[in-house]
């Protein structure tokens, strides 16, 4: 029978969030295991290693140099050197398993890669002289086909009963999971260049714009998930559809808007709301640009023209 994973960490330690790997890794051993459960003295920080995280519990934010998402059990991150990150629950508990190494100390065939990113490309490529920076890191590595929970789990009872083997277990199940995340950053950032010109990615990308709350989801968000800086992202996005993403996105809160005009009676705030706008004045001023009058004005304008064909309607059948 398995046995129980307590996720219990004590982050009251101030050496704790120190960025210290040698105060995790006090025995000096190659990789470090530790769970961890959201408490509020934990603040923004970096380390001096690298820092591979698994959601096992809850639901909650996880911000990475800036830029906040939604994560829940099964989400997984490599965080590198220098990288800011933090963590807020929105749901309790909210737990996670660390790995955490340094890439010179696996191998001895990895010892010339100074970051995770260059052991990425290492184990993708066998090739040193590729641009480790060329993606961002800073993204959910979710595997749908893999319990990657399973596998921290696993990792995690290894290094707590510290049975003969454990380290050479450890530094196997870590090199599954690299390898894994290098097929998926790499293959999906080549077969995205490949197929630039094919109509199957912009529908895609249409398809999940068109199919969210207006708003929602922000062109960083999906130039992560393409593995693709924003700026490539927004003139691709310009190229194949011909307005900015920006202009399409806000089309899409006016079309939301106007929806509701004519099928509720909600206030105009609340509609605003819905749009996906928070600034009444930016609400108003886009709804104006593209419809050419107010909010107001539009909702009044079309229950007059309702009532008049209700009126000519009811005429016709007097007059018969």
């Amino acid at each position: 029978m398995p046995k129980k994973i307590d996720y219990k960490r004590n982050w009251n330690n101030p050496q704790a969030n120190s960025g210290d790997y040698y105060y995790f890794c006090s025995e000096r051993g190659k990789i470090y295991m530790t769970s961890s459960v959201y408490m509020p003295v934990l603040s923004e920080h970096t380390h001096e290693f690298v820092e591979l995280v698994c959601i096992t519990e809850g639901c909650g934010i996880h911000t990475i140099n800036g830029h906040s998402m939604r994560v829940r059990r099964g989400d997984l991150f490599l965080i590198d050197y220098g990288v800011r990150h933090n963590f807020h629950p929105l749901s309790e508990p909210f737990a996670w398993i660390n790995c955490i190494f340094k890439p010179e100390f696996l191998s001895r065939v990895f010892s010339t890669q100074k970051s995770a990113a260059s052991l990425l490309y290492y184990i993708f490529y066998h090739n040193t002289q590729s641009d480790p920076d060329a993606v961002s890191l800073n993204v959910n590595l979710r595997s749908e086909d893999t319990d990657i929970c399973a596998m921290f789990e696993d990792m995690l009872i290894e290094y707590n009963d510290k049975n003969h083997g454990y380290e050479d277990i450890l530094e196997h199940y870590l090199m599954i999971l690299l390898t894994k995340i290098a097929r998926r950053i790499f293959s999906t950032a080549d077969d995205y260049v490949d197929r630039m010109s094919d109509s199957d990615v912009i529908n895609d990308v249409i398809s999940r714009l068109d199919n969210s709350e207006p708003g929602s989801i922000s062109a960083k968000e999906l130039a992560d998930s393409y593995f693709l800086s924003q700026s490539a992202f927004s003139s691709n996005f310009k190229k194949m559809v011909g307005v900015s993403f920006l202009e399409y996105v806000t089309k899409l809160r006016v079309n939301r808007a106007c929806e509701l005009l004519l099928t509720t009676d909600l206030q105009i705030s609340e509609i605003q709301s819905y749009a996906g706008y928070q600034d009444a004045k930016a609400f108003y001023r886009a709804f104006k640009k593209y419809v050419g009058m107010t909010p107001t004005q539009y909702r009044a304008q079309h229950q007059y023209d309702e009532v008049n064909i209700i009126s000519e309607g009811k005429d016709n059948e007097d007059k018969h």
